[in-house]
């Protein structure tokens, strides 16, 4: 069944590559205020309303609610490089990656779409161009390395519980993990893909070959 989707989405998403995100908000008359223009998640809203539009106007080719699909862009210049790690999740109240977040975010990666943007300034709206996406599903082998991961940055953290680790980061092979200290003694954690993690994935796929 999954497969099934699989194709639906991505032939859905061909529809829209080269096209900017000015272009595809109006296409589907999306109402967008100033919060979401500062918003990092707000292309990913966009992509999904634009499915959500298409189901609705082609008796629900792909219903992406129904499925566990998480999705997830980036921006990448006119040199190919990309621009910013992938936030993938944040912990408010952070003290440690307990058994309920790690399942929870090993289940929110599970199936990921990745939709490429060629970005060549900061407007988000009328300079970013959508040119590629595709689905990647991940196997035992990678939960495995990303559980361990997740499980050293854990006890990272146990042995240096005296030292002050808020407002810095620190790396694994696959993600980074932000260490948020706010002003009213909130501690936040925010776990993102690293650059060149999604590199790997993307030179695997071809891409930008």
């Amino acid at each position: 069944m999954f497969f099934h989707f699989e194709n639906n989405i991505l032939f859905i998403l061909k529809n829209i590559y080269g096209c900017s995100i000015i272009e595809l908000v109006n296409y589907i008359n999306y109402n967008i205020s100033l919060e979401d223009r500062l918003n990092k998640g707000f292309i990913g809203n966009l992509i999904e309303n634009y499915i959500n539009f298409f189901n609705n106007n082609n008796n629900n080719v792909c219903d992406i609610n129904f499925i566990n699909l998480e999705i997830k862009t980036f921006l990448i210049d006119f040199n190919l490089k990309l621009k910013n790690d992938i936030s993938l999740m944040s912990v408010n109240n952070f003290v440690l990656l307990n058994s309920f977040i790690i399942n929870r975010f090993l289940y929110k990666i599970k199936n990921v779409l990745f939709v490429l943007i060629l970005s060549s300034f900061n407007n988000i709206l009328e300079n970013n161009i959508i040119i590629n996406s595709f689905i990647l599903k991940f196997n035992k082998k990678d939960f495995l390395k990303f559980f361990y991961e997740l499980k050293y940055f854990n006890k990272f953290m146990i042995l240096n519980k005296s030292n002050n680790l808020y407002n810095n980061n620190f790396y694994t092979n696959s993600f980074k993990f932000q260490l948020i200290n706010k002003d009213n003694g909130i501690k936040k954690l925010i776990i993102f893909f690293r650059k060149k993690f999604i590199y790997k994935i993307i030179n695997c796929f071809k891409l930008l070959n």
